[in-house]
């Protein structure tokens, strides 16, 4: 249990770590470039979210993107306690990939205290990530990496998730 305590605050710091990053490239005001509204808005490198040294990584992340969307799922559910896994394809069909999934453990209480906390930083995450959001600030061809669609993909299904699973505990 202490091994599980310690991985979600070291989880928590690393969120907290990450929001402080973007915190400071959003408050650096915009270098413009006179000849184009496409160059890169700021030099800045994007913080993609990750877990550094998480243990519990899918059994088969086949490409960058996938890599890239279990790493920022993974990252997600540890900051708020949830415990990430790979959902099995369906039996009716077998060669779909297995998807990032979550489940919740605690008080319903506090289970609706960590959903809603995700789903607050969910939000924030769908300004950040946006395509419109990306191009201003890091410029056009930032917001067409595919890691950053990847990203946006995941915060979209991460969010659909929490709200169904808050919906079901607010009814029950």
């Amino acid at each position: 249990m202490d091994e599980v305590r310690k991985a979600r605050r070291e989880a928590r710091t690393q969120l907290e770590g990450y929001n402080r990053s973007w915190a400071e490239i959003l408050s650096r005001p915009p270098r413009t470039s006179p000849s184009t509204s496409t160059a890169l808005a700021r030099p800045i490198s994007i913080p993609y979210p990750s877990v550094l040294n998480s243990s519990s990584s899918p059994e088969t992340p086949e490409t960058e993107s996938t890599s890239q969307a279990w790493a920022s799922h993974a990252f997600f559910c540890h900051a708020f306690n949830l415990n990430p896994y790979l959902e099995p394809p369906p039996p009716n069909s077998p060669l779909s990939p297995p998807q990032p999934a979550f489940s919740t453990s605690g008080s319903r209480e506090s289970q609706i205290r960590d959903l809603t906390g995700l789903r607050n930083q969910l939000k924030m995450e769908k300004v950040r990530w946006h395509e419109d959001r990306l191009t201003s600030v890091f410029g056009a061809v930032a917001a067409r990496e595919e890691r950053a669609k990847t990203v946006w993909g995941v915060v979209i299904d991460l969010k659909r998730g929490v709200d169904e699973a808050l919906e079901l505990l607010e009814r029950g």
